[in-house]
C-alpha cells in the first residue's frame, strides 16, 4: 500500500484527466464491489484494499482494483 502525500497545497486531480478517470471513489469501488461504502472504509482501514490518499481525499487505482477482484475470483476471499 502506498500513500501519496502532498507538499504545500492539497493536489487536486480532474476527474476527465487520464489520470483522473483512473482513480476511484469510496462510493465506486463499492458499486464494483456490490458492498457497503463503509465496508470499503473497513478493508482499507484494515489494509484489505489499496489506497491512495490526496490531502484529504481516499482514491483507489482502477487498475489495483482490478487485479483484486481478478485474485478474489482465481482464489476466493480469505
Amino acid at each position: 500500500m502506498f500513500q501519496i502525500t502532498p507538499i504545500g497545497r492539497a493536489m487536486q486531480i480532474n476527474p476527465d484527466s487520464p489520470i483522473g478517470s483512473q482513480l476511484l471513489t469510496d462510493k465506486k469501488v463499492a458499486e464494483r464491489f456490490n458492498v457497503s461504502v463503509r465496508t470499503v472504509i473497513d478493508w482499507r482501514n484494515a489494509g484489505k484494499i489499496p489506497f491512495i490518499r490526496l490531502g484529504r481525499s481516499i482514491r483507489y487505482r482502477r487498475e489495483s482494483i482490478d487485479a483484486l477482484l481478478e485474485k478474489l475470483e482465481i482464489s476466493g476471499v480469505r
